[in-house]
Parts: C-alpha cells; structure tokens; sequence
C-alpha cells in the first residue's frame, strides 16, 4: 500500500523536515532557475548539494522506500511524499496532510515477474573520452550528463514504482527508487 502525504510548507518546514527524511534518501534531481542537477543526495545545513534552499525551484528527492517532491511557489513549497513504508511515514506525519478515499487506496502496480519498472536512461559512457569516467554523452542533448553512480556502466537505467487506483489500476503517481547499471 501506498502512503501519501502532501503540504504546503515554509522554508524553515521544508528544511525540518528534509532534516529528518534525507537519511532514508539516495538521490537528487532538482533545479534552480539556470541549472538542472542529478546527484547522489547531500543535504546539510540547509542547503541541498551545496544549493540554498530558496534557490530551488522543483526537487525530487528519493530511494528505495519514500520519495519527496517539490515545487516552489513565491516563498512556499508545495510538497508531495510517496512512502511505502507505514513507520516512516508516521515519522514524517506532523508535517504532512493526507486525506480519505481513493487517493489513499493506490497500491504498487506490481507483476509478479517485473515487481518494479525501469527506464534507460539517456546517453552511453564514452571508455575513449578522457573524462569517460565521470559523464555520459548523448549526441541530441548538448552536454555531458552526470549520473550518481559510483562505478561507472555503458548504460544507466532508472528503477520506478507506478501506483495505481486499487478500483481501477488507472496511474497515478510514479516514485523512483534508484538509479543503477542497466
């Protein structure tokens, strides 16, 4: 079953509680106004790889068991947690809202032989190129793409969860997991 919590939080709220949910995260992918990011996740005093909060404009924090998002609207971030697991979820219940009916009756969409999904992602570590251990290169996005991974495959996929509506399976909301060699 899938836990789900949202708000509207202030800076100091956010970072409340990124303080106590990041030890449970892997990952970051977020952007400020010029830059988008995808690293592995950093978050001390107050700032989210070495980026002021305020800075932020959308972020998706995330691993194995819970994911975090946000967006931010003037001096307020809009925030949707994605949980599978009860206990940390209730860990995090003073700064979440959650309501009654189908929203909370979404369950993992799993197949018994595929239980969770995953995409490849763009680009193919290139061994000739001098920094090849570092980046990915894919000739239609015009710059090296930087993934969080330690040691460095040809390929990188994406590994997902999709929750659906328990009536009707129809999607709702994907939380990702982790990113790993394809």
């Amino acid at each position: 079953m899938a836990f789900i919590g949202w708000n509207l939080l202030d800076e100091t709220k956010l970072s409340e509680l990124l303080r106590i949910i990041t030890p449970n995260l892997t990952y970051s992918v977020f952007q400020t106004i010029t830059q988008s990011f995808f690293k592995s996740l950093d978050f001390q005093n107050n700032l989210l790889n070495g980026i002021p909060l305020n800075q932020i404009e959308k972020a998706r924090l995330f691993g194995l068991e819970s994911e975090i998002c946000w967006i931010k609207k003037g001096s307020s971030y809009h925030i949707i947690l994605l949980c599978e697991n009860e206990r940390l979820f209730n860990t995090y219940g003073s700064f979440l809202r959650s309501g009654e009916g189908d929203i909370l009756e979404l369950e993992p969409e799993f197949n018994e032989h595929e239980p969770e999904k995953q995409v490849i992602l763009w680009g193919i570590r290139d061994t000739k190129a001098f920094d090849a251990e570092k980046f990915w290169f894919e000739g239609r996005i015009p710059q090296k793409l930087n993934y969080p991974l330690e040691n460095r495959g040809e390929r990188v996929k994406l590994l997902y969860v999709e929750y659906a509506e328990k009536n009707n399976w129809r999607s709702r909301f994907y939380r990702f997991k982790e990113v790993t060699h394809a």
